[in-house]
């Protein structure tokens, strides 16, 4: 899950994201970008050199979008991950070694409508479905949240934290049964 948000924009608290960056330019942050933040083709280019190492990862992303889908698609071919793109209409979905043999091996979510210009950049809720985030495992619950409750994919919400993520917050959940 990523944030994509213009530094020129009002965050969830009301105040310019990063008041003295090129409003412009399109950013990779949470909530108050000021806090720290990284341009959206930097981070991206990240992941297509991710994949370009490792041929046989297959990748989901799912962004919080508060920019365009045209602005986001703009930053996929300028670090040149659209190629690695995989596209849904409908029906089953394929499996990983089909996604891998065709060279399609991100799929990519947004949380907002989709824009036919760019059908890889798919919406979340037409796909998925998911539970409430809970911060401490003792709070974790399969009990649907959003999205309906029929689609073929689930997304298991946890956000363990000590003020920002950490490995060692991960490690407390991310094994087998937790």
């Amino acid at each position: 899950m990523l944030d994509a948000w213009n530094p020129g924009d009002l965050n969830l608290f009301n105040q310019i994201q990063v008041p003295d960056e090129d409003p412009s330019q399109t950013l990779l942050c949470h909530a108050a970008c000021v806090l720290g933040n990284q341009p959206l083709e930097e981070g991206l280019g990240e992941i297509t050199l991710f994949l370009e190492e490792n041929p046989r990862e297959v990748l989901t992303i799912i962004f919080e979008s508060h920019i365009s889908s045209a602005e986001l698609a703009a930053a996929f071919d300028a670090a040149g991950l659209t190629q690695y793109t995989y596209q849904h209409a409908s029906g089953a979905w394929p499996t990983m070694g089909t996604m891998i043999d065709a060279g399609t091996r991100l799929v990519a979510f947004q949380d907002i409508a989709t824009d036919p210009a760019y059908p890889w950049l798919m919406n979340v809720w037409e796909f998925a479905f998911e539970t409430d985030y809970a911060s401490v495992p003792a709070d974790f619950s399969c009990e649907h949240n959003r999205g309906n409750s029929t689609n073929d994919l689930f997304i298991f919400n946890n956000f363990l934290t000590n003020v920002f993520g950490s490995p060692e917050s991960a490690e407390q959940v991310n094994y087998n049964p937790s």
